[in-house]
């Protein structure tokens, strides 16, 4: 895949970031006991909105950017920010283009460029200092791993060090099924086609009874393109909204959000979430070179994974095999819990933690948990 980003463009976006200080950014405050949350902003562009949430403004220190997955909007990653923030992060995350309240530009490919771009310009956004020399942690999600992989590659110097939470990149495409080779491929089938087609295979049928029905939960009509599976389809997606589950929040996009299936058939063509050895090879090899010149670096000379035990979209050997090919054993952290790929919306807590003691090197390289057993996550 031929990646976008020049040298000229990488300046550009830098300078994006001086006339973005000049943007009028807009919200309503909105504050919890648990919580230092800064006002929810809608970053107004001259193109479309995009959905922006600071949250702790008065910490110090670790900057945490959190990066979502392909399908569910930035709602999806609260139990885990709430977690970061209790332990004194300033977290920021967003909806990507065409997700939950953000809007859709038209007519651009959703590709690595578009996605960092974005990035960039949510970064700018902030009335404190997110850019500058290794200034902020990364912990992507799902595609949100895939993009933070990304952004190392063409921004390393912004870059602090990278968590892989069930991440995207490194999928073998022998796991695509010829409908899906079909759906998300230049092939001659209309738009408008593919929209029918695209909106029956993401459609996910309500729960009859609860999250935990297993007769209802592993039917194959519970089967769809932007899941992990029946637990991730059912799965609370924040303990802000009770009852809510992914299910509900895919339906609603799907349903209302007139950007969402362009934006989803984009990103499946365009974005880096199959096989991008060479992109991680490449940051690889920055890291190696941090670990030679500083072999006390833990943290931004290595990366580290989490990953559920039971995960049928990221299937953990295959990711671990490739990593290894790509990374290098001692590139690479590994945590795996008992759980599936609903794991940052059960898990949240527990990823805190984790991320906690990485971020202070206390994990050693190779650091390995297989089965955690750690209860699902509280957010208290």
């Amino acid at each position: 895949m031929d990646i976008l980003l020049s040298h000229n463009q990488v300046r550009a976006a830098a300078a994006i970031v001086l006339v973005l200080a000049l943007l009028r950014i807009s919200g309503c405050a909105r504050r919890t006991r648990r919580i230092q949350r800064a006002p929810k902003r809608e970053l107004r562009l001259n193109c479309d909105n995009a959905e922006v949430h600071p949250y702790s403004p008065f910490a110090i220190t670790p900057y945490v950017l959190l990066l979502s997955g392909i399908s569910t909007p930035a709602i999806a990653l609260t139990n885990l920010a709430d977690a970061l923030v209790q332990k004194g992060s300033r977290v920021m995350f967003f909806d990507y283009f065409g997700r939950g309240f953000s809007d859709a530009p038209t007519g651009i490919n959703h590709d690595t460029g578009f996605y960092i771009t974005q990035i960039l310009l949510v970064l700018a956004s902030s009335e404190v200092g997110w850019t500058g020399k290794r200034v902020f942690h990364v912990v992507g999600y799902s595609f949100g791993g895939a993009l933070a992989m990304a952004l190392a590659r063409y921004c390393p110097d912004l870059v602090r060090s990278i968590i892989f939470v069930a991440p995207c990149g490194l999928l073998r495409r022998h796991h695509v099924d010829w409908k899906a080779r079909l759906l998300y491929s230049d092939s001659w089938l209309p738009m408008w086609l593919r929209w029918a087609l695209l909106r029956r295979r993401l459609h996910i049928p309500p729960s009859l009874t609860t999250q935990a029905d297993p007769t209802y939960a592993h039917s194959p009509k519970a089967k769809s393109d932007a899941t992990g599976g029946p637990g991730y389809n059912y799965a609370f997606i924040s303990e802000r909204t009770p009852g809510i589950t992914v299910a509900d929040i895919l339906t609603w996009q799907a349903a209302h959000h007139p950007g969402f299936i362009d934006a989803f058939i984009s990103c499946m063509i365009n974005a880096p979430i199959f096989g991008q050895m060479d992109l991680w090879r490449s940051v690889g090899k920055t890291m190696s070179d941090r670990r030679r010149l500083n072999p006390t670096d833990i943290v931004g000379g290595r990366v580290l994974f989490i990953l559920g035990d039971s995960d049928t979209g990221i299937i953990k050997d295959e990711l671990i095999q490739d990593a290894r090919l790509v990374l290098g054993a001692d590139g690479m952290g590994l945590v795996v819990m008992d759980t599936a790929h609903e794991i940052v919306m059960k898990k949240g807590l527990q990823i805190a933690e984790v991320a906690g003691e990485f971020w202070a090197g206390k994990l050693e390289r190779g650091y390995q948990v297989q089965n955690t057993g750690l209860n699902s996550n509280s957010g208290k």
